[in-house]
């Protein structure tokens, strides 16, 4: 019983490979954040300790006490994991004690199980001496375990550490699968939602679980439309005093200018007579709205800006500049968005 949602081709090709006794020691998961990653290396942490006949079967000890992480012979490691000696008190990187910590217990045999697995969660958040540390134990690897290294951008990893992991990527999963699971975790009312979560979920199928056990963000993000509609109408100074009041640190900078480029993306679709691809469903006559009062090369051209600002971002740009840089860059509407649906609302009925 495989919890990971849409990841066929790996979960058969584990299968395989348990069956004929081929498991690599070191596993490298790729794929975007809430994709499945650490799911799934729980799930082959289960299967490669499971006691039944098909493993993973979902049944056994080891199977349950591994679901409900009460297992001795796995250990999750990332930056905050508390549990761990770490030096100092400012958690910023996975630091060389954890490592450390790492290496003393693999070397001890398993406890209860046929495997000891240790899953490193944001890998690429190591330090550089804890990624050498790590580079010693993966070359000269103990019997009996199995690393699973999980991140989100392989590049930022030592070649030398990639190249001792077989590389498994997560692909984003179809609309489908995540509607399946939503349909099963969701309630009755809960459901009305469950269309529109998979579309904004964007093939991450954790992004969509979480969101769909928290009904507060659905109201931070007709908010943020709002706003996003209110700055279109509104001057510079407005857009100014805006960013004033906003949190720039990097994260919300960065979940911000990805909800704007969604939203914009969804107005060029729009704009083109592709309604059928719109993400945001529930808003798509705000967006109509939109579409006609914008051009196409003004909505490209913020578009571009948008995409700019992110990759200025990620290369550690102020974050307070880069989004009044960016506004004062966004097309500027010469009446409200309120008021064109009133517009469009007599030329319609005349």
């Amino acid at each position: 019983m495989w919890w990971t949602i849409g990841q066929t081709k790996i979960t058969a090709f584990a299968e395989k490979a348990i069956k004929e006794g081929k498991f690599a020691q070191a596993y490298l998961l790729v794929g975007p954040k809430h994709i499945g990653k650490k799911t799934l290396a729980l799930d082959l942490a289960r299967a490669l300790n499971c006691q039944g006949e098909q493993p993973p079967c979902g049944h056994c000890q080891s199977c349950v006490r591994i679901r409900t992480g009460n297992y001795a012979d796995i250990m999750v490691l990332n930056i905050d994991s508390s549990d761990i000696p770490e030096e100092g008190s400012e958690r910023t990187k996975i630091g060389i004690k954890k490592i450390q910590y790492l290496q003393k217990s693999a070397g001890l045999p398993p406890f209860e199980g046929k495997y000891k697995i240790f899953i490193i969660d944001c890998v690429e958040d190591m330090s550089n001496e804890a990624a050498n540390c790590l580079l010693k134990t993966l070359e000269e690897p103990p019997p009996k375990v199995i690393f699973f290294l999980l991140t989100v951008d392989e590049s930022q990893l030592l070649p030398t550490i990639v190249s001792r992991c077989q590389r498994l990527e997560l692909t984003p999963v179809s609309l489908e699968a995540i509607d399946n699971a939503l349909f099963y975790c969701l309630n009755e009312s809960g459901k009305d939602n469950a269309k529109l979560i998979s579309r904004l979920a964007k093939g991450c199928p954790g992004w969509a679980l979480n969101i769909a056990a928290n009904p507060v963000y659905f109201e931070q993000r007709i908010e943020k439309v709002e706003q996003m509609f209110s700055l279109l109408s509104s001057g510079y100074g407005q857009r100014l005093l805006y960013i004033s009041q906003f949190q720039t640190d990097r994260k919300h900078t960065e979940e911000l200018i990805n909800f704007w480029l969604d939203l914009w993306r969804d107005v060029m679709l729009v704009k083109c007579h592709c309604i059928h691809t719109v993400v945001n469903i529930d808003q798509l006559s705000i967006l109509e709205a939109w579409a006609k009062a914008i051009t196409l090369s003004e909505i490209i051209n913020f578009i571009n800006h948008l995409q700019a600002s992110l990759l200025k971002i990620a290369l550690n740009a102020n974050s307070q500049l880069t989004l009044e840089c960016l506004l004062l860059n966004m097309p500027m509407l010469n009446m409200p968005i309120r008021n064109l649906f009133s517009y469009q609302s007599i030329h319609k009925s005349n």
